[in-house]
């Protein structure tokens, strides 16, 4: 297995359906994991043998309360089946891409805003007297440039 090298990466596209889409996925794979994990839980709590007695059968009761403990922290229990790592992970994948879907038509909406203000670009109307000369200074960002006042 190769091991990516993002030291050279301009950049990384994230596209908020693919996000909501890997969420659904691990749901859906968290929780046939969890239905096959319950169904080996249920058989060992079954598994009860008329000949344990003793330290064999303390030892048997420790594991499967321990395997419980631990399913249910992995998968959450049947009372909170929305409690436990895979779910929190899933849910967490799932707050981003909704996250990134927000933000997403948050720009768009404050694009659309910030350029309807600008018009079609076809008007005939002569630029404003008040406006500043360009500074044509490559050496200067529009931040630094120094516009000088105009006076009407």
């Amino acid at each position: 297995m190769s091991t990516a090298d993002y030291d050279h990466v301009k950049g990384i596209a994230i596209g908020p359906w693919g996000i909501n889409d890997t969420a659904k996925t691990l749901h859906d794979l968290s929780q046939n994991v969890a239905d096959s994990v319950g169904r080996i839980g249920t058989t060992l709590q079954s598994l009860v043998l008329n000949d344990w007695m003793g330290k064999t059968q303390q030892e048997a009761d420790d594991f499967n309360t321990r395997w419980a403990a631990v399913m249910g922290e992995v998968f959450g229990g049947h009372d909170k089946p929305n409690d436990g790592v895979l779910n929190a992970l899933a849910s967490g994948i799932g707050i981003a891409g909704n996250n990134y879907d927000k933000a997403e038509f948050g720009l768009v909406d404050v694009w659309n805003r910030f350029s309807g203000k600008f018009g079609d670009g076809k008007s005939d109307d002569p630029p404003s007297k008040n406006a500043p000369p360009d500074e044509l200074d490559t050496n200067k960002t529009a931040i630094t440039a120094d516009y000088p006042s105009h006076k009407s």
